[in-house]
């Protein structure tokens, strides 16, 4: 109110201040931090607030994933309880540092319950209160194993805008034209360092205390509006008297006589320095979160409630081939397999009716992604919903999958060959068992027996089906890894040239065979005849898959694979490899049927027109040798084969191996002991040998054998098979043998030797190991090698 003379009110003055810039500013601030709480749940860190007492306050959705408990389960939970002390030790000095006033980084090393031993980056920054106290601190942990992240930019523009919340002042002033004189309220006086009423302030105050840098830009506006305006607004810098700089945004009227003639300015002043750093740092916290989502590696797309993409970042470009510009304003559904476009938007009305939705806020969930040519791809994907205001967005977080489902494929597949393998390896060793007794005896009667009589021919005849079924499990015995391999020293260049008659005659005259080998092949030390049986077998294949006619192309080539040519099969070692491929031009493998080519007995062949072991057989004398192969087709094109065998550094010997003797060699009067489980094969064993003229001993395992040798010391031979029951193998048998008796020979024999026996571990006097089933003649030629002073061949 303003009083006359004598008390009585004969008028009032007042200010009116336009709070809207201020509004704005904070409506903008309470968005930014409700977003930021809520993106908070999207990144790849966890965040939490603890309290100065180190009690949990809040935790976003990483601590619950990471510690797998839910975030109520935290609140109120001590550091120490949750980490425990080995840990804690580490962390509390940082603690206590933050809780003086430091923000602090360091690493932190330990078990997670859900992700196992993980290197976190550990953050603490201190929050401070306006009477400058801390009553707790920010922490974020950021698994720095796989990637970091700019968090601490984001904590920064957080700081900053916590600083922009404080209320703006606001002052009054009123100038009189003429004389220059002002009038300044309270609040003015203080907005300028001063007491109020610490003096009677002129134009030319106000100008002392305008920066520098804009006293000419604001005595030029007052004079412009002077002469031309009504009101204005102008800003400005001042320098308070501590010193201070601050900025002011000054609301102006000009008030004119009769004459329109320009007589007083008046007009409020508010310090908004409070405002313009708070934009600044809204602002930086726009630019800060548009850079955490450009950066991150997952896709992230942002869209509206009629499903139209708001924010498309760096990521999703990449992963759907779009560029950012092509898909804001566009329907999510155009990243979507067709099948899918049409249920989307019902899935989104629904949630926005019922708030229950498929999707949304439950987690990762796999789907099917649409590039931009039209291949689709697998995607993990996770929906969030973020409420500001009226306003309603989705966040959805994708991850390409792609690498992720062809390594999960070929470890099933893996497993399943594997799993194959031992089936199959343990029915050929159980056959083997069968074929040797049914072979030896068949070949015992032949000597009782005419051969031209139709009782030998009906011996004949049996053993010739006995053999057929011995190659069976030999083939059996190839896939599962278990085949007893001869490996020598071998060229490529050798092996194509010399197979090329033999498949020249087998293949026919209306298939078109070409060689190609590189010149320089490398060594590798295979078994020769496995190698030429796999030749011939996916030559073989070829043919039948030519019957009209086609191109048959065997080549081989030097190849190294290293981890990052991705030019190897997952489970292939990286290495120096010689790769045989055997292309054809026929009918090729139907795309459902690949997975399965490499599978014993599965043929697409006519039934009695094969076993389906070939290309079983061929994979697994590759995978024993240390190698790999695969297959190649596309239906109606024709099939590549391609067989990867280790390189060796040693050099093909070039001398012939020595021939077998015509005649069995029989016993000089040594004494053979024949360890072996399976009674059928052990008399068997016997009869042969005894036939053979040797004085025999037997053994069902191998605590019976050391028992037998510990009678009769002066045995010659230890003929032991490889795998035995009661916890000791033929390797082991053979090691407490020789410290009874150091001048032993030793022979193993087996149709499944498993891991029992290598060539690494072979001494001086294990001359061989001897395959089941096996006949008279090998059995002879076998333990006269061995009880000879030099072995003949290893």
């Amino acid at each position: 109110p303003i009083y006359d003379a004598t008390g009585n009110v004969i008028g009032r003055h007042g200010t009116i201040q336009d709070i809207s810039e201020q509004m704005r500013a904070e409506e903008a601030l309470r968005t930014s931090e409700q977003l930021l709480r809520l993106l908070s749940d999207t990144l790849p860190a966890a965040i939490s607030y603890i309290e100065k007492s180190g009690r949990f306050r809040f935790v976003n959705k990483s601590m619950e994933d990471w510690y797998g408990r839910p975030r109520d389960e935290f609140v109120g939970m001590g550091v120490l309880e949750l980490i425990g002390e080995e840990s804690y030790a580490i962390l509390a000095p940082y603690f206590h540092r933050a809780l003086a006033g430091e923000s602090v980084k360091f690493d932190l090393q330990r078990d997670y319950p859900t992700i196992g031993r993980r290197t976190m980056e550990i953050t603490y920054v201190p929050e401070f209160s306006s009477d400058g106290s801390i009553p707790g601190i920010f922490g974020m942990a950021q698994d720095v194993t796989e990637r970091r992240a700019a968090e601490e930019a984001l904590r920064d523009s957080e700081a900053r805008l916590a600083e922009a919340q404080r209320i703006a002042n606001l002052g009054s002033w009123e100038q009189d034209i003429s004389s220059g004189k002002e009038q300044w309220s309270d609040q003015h006086y203080r907005i300028y360092g001063y007491e109020p009423g610490a003096f009677e302030p002129t134009y030319a105050d106000f100008l002392k205390h305008v920066h520098p840098s804009d006293v000419e830009r604001v005595k030029s506006v007052n004079e412009t509006f002077a002469k031309e305006g009504q009101k204005f607004e102008l800003i400005f810098r001042i320098v308070r008297a501590d010193g201070m700089k601050r900025m002011m945004s000054s609301h102006v009227q000009v008030f004119r006589d009769a004459a329109h003639k320009p007589i007083r300015f008046a007009g409020t002043v508010r310090d908004i320095t409070e405002q313009i750093e708070a934009e600044k740092a809204l602002r930086e916290s726009e630019q800060n979160l548009r850079g955490i989502m450009e950066n991150v590696a997952d896709g992230v797309i942002t869209i509206n409630t009629q499903a139209k993409i708001q924010s498309f970042n760096r990521s999703a470009e990449s992963m759907f081939g779009y560029t950012a510009e092509e898909m804001i304003g566009l329907n999510v559904e155009k990243l979507m397999r067709a099948e899918d476009r049409i249920h989307h938007q019902g899935y989104v009305d629904k949630y926005l009716e019922s708030g229950i939705g498929a999707i949304i806020g439950r987690g990762p969930r796999e789907v099917r992604g649409q590039h931009k040519d039209g291949s689709t791809f697998p995607l993990e994907l996770s929906v969030s919903e973020m409420r500001v205001g009226e306003h309603q967005t989705f966040i959805g977080t994708l991850r390409d999958i792609t690498e992720r489902r062809l390594v999960e494929d070929q470890l099933r597949q893996a497993q399943k060959m594997e799993a194959v393998g031992q089936l199959t390896g343990g029915i050929a060793h159980d056959f083997n068992n069968l074929l040797a007794v049914m072979l030896g005896n068949l070949e015992m009667l032949r000597d009782h027996v005419s051969a031209d009589g139709s009782v030998g021919q009906m011996v004949d005849r049996a053993m010739q089906a006995a053999e057929r079924g011995a190659a069976l499990t030999s083939r059996l015995l190839s896939f599962s890894r278990n085949q007893m391999l001869q490996p020598e020293t071998l060229y490529f260049n050798e092996l194509v040239a010399g197979m090329t008659d033999l498949l020249r005659r087998t293949l026919g005259e209306v298939i078109n065979l070409q060689t190609a080998h590189a010149d320089n092949l490398w060594a590798c030390e295979i078994d020769v005849s496995q190698l030429e049986n796999a030749t011939l077998n996916l030559a073989l294949n070829a043919r039948d898959a030519m019957p009209q006619g086609g191109t048959l192309m065997i080549g081989a080539a030097n190849k190294t694979l290293d981890a990052s040519n991705g030019a190897a099969p997952a489970d292939v070692m990286p290495g120096d490899y010689v790769v045989l491929t055997v292309t054809d031009t026929g009918s090729g493998i139907l795309p459902n049927d690949l997975d399965r080519v490499f599978d014993p007995f599965f043929s697409t062949k006519d039934v009695g027109q094969g076993s389906g072991l070939g290309l079983s057989m061929v994979y697994g004398f590759a995978k024993q040798s240390g190698g790999h192969a695969t297959i190649q087709s596309e239906f109606g094109m024709g099939t590549t084969a391609t067989v990867f065998l280790p390189r060796t550094s040693e050099h093909a010997a070039k001398e012939e191996l020595p021939k077998p003797a015509k005649q069995e060699p029989r016993a000089q009067g040594e004494r053979v002991l024949v360890v072996e489980d399976n009674p059928d094969v052990r008399s068997l064993t016997l009869a042969l040998l005894r036939g053979l003229g040797y004085e025999t001993f037997e053994a069902a395992d191998g605590k019976t054998a050391l028992n037998v040798l510990q009678r009769s010391p002066a045995i010659d031979l230890l003929l032991s098979d490889v795998v035995l029951p009661g916890g000791m193998n033929g390797r082991d048998l053979a090691g407490k043998v020789r410290q009874l008796n150091p001048a032993i020979k030793i022979l193993y024999m087996s149709g499944y030797a498993d891991n029992a026996f290598s060539a690494p571990t072979r001494q001086k006097g294990d001359t061989a190991l001897l395959a089941k089933p096996f006949g008279k003649a090998d059995l002879a030629q076998a333990v006269r090698n061995s009880l000879d002073e030099e072995p003949t061949r290893t």
